[in-house]
This record gives structure tokens, sequence and C-alpha cells, in this order.
């Protein structure tokens, strides 16, 4: 089974590339953790709001630049993902 990293679409990988300049160890943690991860439900919370948090990650999941609440929704999470 695919792991979540290799699930991304092309621009969330992008975005993520982008992150780990000015966020080397947040996003080796991010990565580590989408690649231990087959499934979006086994996301960590932290991890979770961590992509929601990041700004050019909110248009693409559809998120108000300040509703944290909604980025709990798992079909916010689904757009990120080739699946």
């Amino acid at each position: 089974m695919q792991n979540l990293f290799e699930a991304l679409k092309p621009e969330a990988r992008k975005i993520i590339d982008d992150y780990s300049i000015s966020y080397p160890v947040s996003a080796k943690s991010l990565v580590s953790e989408l690649k231990s991860t087959s499934r979006l439900g086994d996301i960590k919370y932290e991890y979770i709001l961590e992509m929601a948090g990041m700004p050019e990650f909110r248009p693409i999941m559809n998120l108000d630049f300040y509703n944290y609440g909604d980025s709990l929704m798992i079909h916010n999470l689904y757009k990120l993902f080739n699946r």
C-alpha cells in the first residue's frame, strides 16, 4: 500500500519542500509521519494542525484563514492527496 507521502499531490509536495527551507525540523517530522502512515485517519493531530496552519495548504484544503475547527474534517485532508 502506498504511504501518504507518496500519495501527495505534486503541488502539496512542493509546498512541503518550500516549507522545509524555513522550518527544516518541522518539515522533516511531517515527512516522516506521512511516510510512516498509509491511512489519513492515522495521522497524528499535531501534524493535521501543522498542515492546516501552512498558509499555502489552506486554499487547497478550502479552509478559511482563521478556521482551525474545520481543519480536522477528513474531506479537507483528502484534497492534498491523489486518492
